[in-house]
């Protein structure tokens, strides 16, 4: 994006194309309006948001009460906002294993797989994480 500061305005202006559209060809009514607007000043990103953006319409084919869940990637968003959380425990890793060991000691702890079974073992557990990251 050549202006960053434009960032919130041009996301928010894609999203409503997605949000307010109540059929398919409203959406590209507004896909229109959107890079009519936004093409001078970032053509780049314009061109990106256009490419395969018919594809993106498909949920207009389901049924309406599934539409938002099918055209967000919510549940996607939050998986890395919570890994995000999880490897921010840790200072830095040293190397890529390590990186890849946080993913997985995150991934068993929601299985349950690391959950303690005391208050003892819990601090136990949450004692153990950090030397797993030292290289």
């Amino acid at each position: 994006m050549k202006d960053i500061s434009l960032r919130a305005e041009i996301l928010r202006e894609a999203g409503d194309i997605y949000e307010l559209s109540a059929t398919r060809s409203e959406a590209v009514e507004r896909m229109k309006e959107f890079s009519s607007r936004w093409r001078k000043k970032e053509p780049e990103a314009v061109r990106l948001f256009r490419h395969r953006f018919e594809d993106t319409l498909r949920y207009f084919d389901c049924p309406k009460h599934m539409w938002v869940s099918l055209r967000t990637n919510n549940p996607l968003e939050q998986l890395i906002g919570k890994l995000r959380d999880w490897t921010r425990r840790y200072t830095r890793f040293h190397g890529q294993m390590n990186l890849e060991l946080a993913l997985y000691t995150y991934v068993c702890h929601k299985k349950g797989q690391l959950e303690p079974q005391s208050e003892e073992q819990e601090e136990e557990v949450v004692n153990q994480i950090p030397t797993l990251f030292v290289a």
